[in-house]
């Protein structure tokens, strides 16, 4: 078992978004903005861990396993954080259809995640062994959950622009956060689609993680 700094990324993921996850809860329980937020970062830690245990697997079984595993974690992190945002905002109420339906197309995700319609295999690709080959339901999912994302980045910055005062400064972190996280899980994907792009970014969503936590 040979520990890289792919493999480090994922625990150092995963240890700080369990670490803040907490923190964030228990500074306020009652909170929705904390309680969205700890979820997020629950389902975070899933799929971090498992993306460590995943790039220490030394077999093709184990290593698909972990790849599923990892996947279940990250299916429901787009919806969790969109929760997060509208709870922080206060616009809960007013995103409740797009919010179901987020939840909704996480859980049909999640259902698809443990057959060949998600993960398909994993082969080499580049200098990992085991990377992940997308079914043919992969790319639907990574468009609905790219635009997802997108959606809430856009909300972020709206509301940004007509806050002043301390909840300005508070966006703009979250929005700095926001935009590195995403930036540096998105390169986890060119691989699962045979484009030969290391996931160079991985590590920041440690980066991330800390600076909503920060702006919290």
């Amino acid at each position: 078992m040979k520990i890289t700094f792919w493999a480090l990324s994922g625990l150092i993921n995963g240890i700080t978004s369990t670490a803040l996850g907490l923190l964030v809860y228990y500074k306020n329980r009652k909170n929705p903005t904390n309680v969205t937020y700890s979820l997020f970062c629950f389902s975070a830690s899933i799929w971090s861990y498992s993306y460590f245990f995943w790039q220490i697997s030394t077999d093709a079984k184990s290593a698909l396993f972990w790849c599923q595993a990892l996947m279940a974690g990250a299916i429901f992190i787009p919806a969790l954080y969109f929760h997060h945002i509208c709870a922080l905002l206060n616009i809960s109420s007013q995103k409740k259809k797009i919010l179901i339906f987020a939840y909704i197309f996480s859980i049909i995700s999640f259902l698809f995640n443990f057959t060949p319609f998600f993960v398909k295999s994993v082969s080499q690709k580049l200098w990992f062994k085991y990377w992940p080959d997308a079914g043919i339901a992969y790319s639907p999912f990574l468009i609905i959950w790219s635009l997802l994302s997108y959606y809430y980045i856009y909300i972020i910055i709206k509301f940004l622009n007509n806050s002043i005062g301390e909840k300005k400064n508070q966006l703009r972190y979250i929005l700095v956060g926001t935009v590195l996280g995403w930036l540096g899980g998105i390169t986890n994907f060119p691989l699962w689609f045979n484009i030969p792009f290391p996931p160079i970014g991985n590590i920041l969503f440690s980066v991330y993680i800390a600076i909503v936590a920060y702006a919290i």
